[in-house]
């Protein structure tokens, strides 16, 4: 027993470290709630027909999210009385098994917040789900509300932030004027910016979603070092920090050496670890041998 004992200490740490659960990526918060909208207005579904309606879109959006980052389609129940539409889209960074992880995420959030609702709205911080029993036409009114927005923090110790976030924002509104695909992230200074439209949105549209969102970001988060503003067709995300998103690969970058020297570290402790437990055993079966 006493030797028994003994190997378990040795093995026990040995376990653990390879039975421990990968860190989580940067992008682990990808899938975290940011906000829903439910509508108040339910649907009668005595006969289940919404329920199998909505069963039947959510699993075809989700089917879709391991090929495309942006996908929408409409389903019909069986006697053609019930048609809902959906979409769903990704942010542009995530890659597409992270981006089948948040809309497979979505997919139970429906359940539990808006099964009955006839429209609804689910933004995480990677991605988001709409369904509803109208049709999206992809067009952005100007008349549209800002659905969501965040701001975060007070103004840190920069000098001229104000000033830089505002250039920041004047050259990303430049950007979108000359034309710039759906999805865009780049740092002017010391302010990181993120911008994302609707897949269908086309590129006039997308640049006035952006222009009245940085409006917003404006009037909303003024003294704030890091904020986002979500509208229908668009989202803005802004900060003086490479980490001020939420679920954000960027850190990938910025932590990439730290992560090197930790995998390094981890892996020379298993081995040796593993030398160790082996040693023992082979001690062990000696011992029985003589």
């Amino acid at each position: 027993m006493k030797s028994h004992q003994k190997t378990t200490s040795i093995l026990s740490p040995l376990l653990f470290l390879f039975l421990l659960p990968q860190s989580s990526s940067a992008n682990s918060d990808y899938a975290t709630l940011v906000y829903k909208l439910c509508s108040n207005q339910k649907y009668t579904d005595s006969t289940g027909t919404f329920s199998e309606t909505l069963s039947s879109l959510l699993a075809t959006l989700v089917s879709q999210s391991s090929y495309f980052k942006f996908f929408k389609t409409s389903v019909s129940d069986i006697d053609q009385i019930l048609t809902l539409s959906g979409l769903y889209q990704c942010r542009g960074d995530l890659n597409l098994p992270e981006c089948f992880d948040c809309i497979n995420s979505l997919r139970f959030m429906s359940y539990r917040f808006c099964s009955q609702s006839t429209s609804a709205l689910i933004q995480l911080s990677g991605c988001y789900l709409k369904f509803s029993t109208k049709n999206y036409d992809g067009v952005y009114e100007s008349s549209d509300q800002v659905l969501y927005n965040t701001c975060h923090g007070e103004k840190p110790a920069i000098t001229e932030l104000d000033q830089s976030r505002e250039a920041a924002f004047l050259a990303l509104e430049r950007e979108f004027v000359m034309g710039v695909d759906g999805f865009y992230r780049n740092q002017y200074g010391p302010v990181y910016l993120m911008v994302q439209c609707e897949g269908d949105l086309g590129e006039r549209e997308c640049s006035k979603c952006v222009s009245d969102a940085v409006q917003s970001a404006e009037t909303e988060c003024v003294g704030s070092d890091s904020g986002q503003v979500y509208f229908d067709k668009c989202f803005l995300g802004f900060g003086c920090y490479p980490n001020s998103f939420p679920g954000d690969s960027y850190r990938d970058v910025i932590d990439n050496g730290n992560t090197g020297r930790t995998v390094a570290i981890v892996v020379g402790v298993g081995a040796a670890l593993f030398f160790a437990f082996m040693f023992v055993m082979c001690v062990k079966s000696m011992k029985k041998k003589t």
